[in-house]
């Protein structure tokens, strides 16, 4: 038998947010302006009735997430403009 490993929540895991900012610096290199490029976070998978009246922690997780990413990112020097679609 394999062994099995159970992560919780993924979301503040310094190897995920350190793996996101390190992809969104290597596609801002690809514009010929990167300082001016809106960074788009996509959120999606739960309906808002889960959000709102069951109490599912997801926006919280994905606006939490969103943030470290952005100070990881202010880190490298990178500040651009973001923005969160659910």
């Amino acid at each position: 038998m394999l062994p099995v490993s159970i992560i919780q929540c993924w979301y503040q895991r310094q190897g995920y947010i350190n793996s996101m900012a390190d992809l969104i610096e290597k596609e801002l290199r690809s514009f010929s302006e990167p300082g001016k490029v809106m960074i788009f976070f996509s959120a999606h998978g739960v309906p808002v009735s889960y959000v709102e009246d069951a109490g599912d922690p997801y926006r919280y997780q994905m606006e939490e997430c969103i943030y470290l990413i952005m100070q990881e990112l202010k880190g490298k020097g990178i500040s651009n403009k973001h923005t969160l679609a659910y």
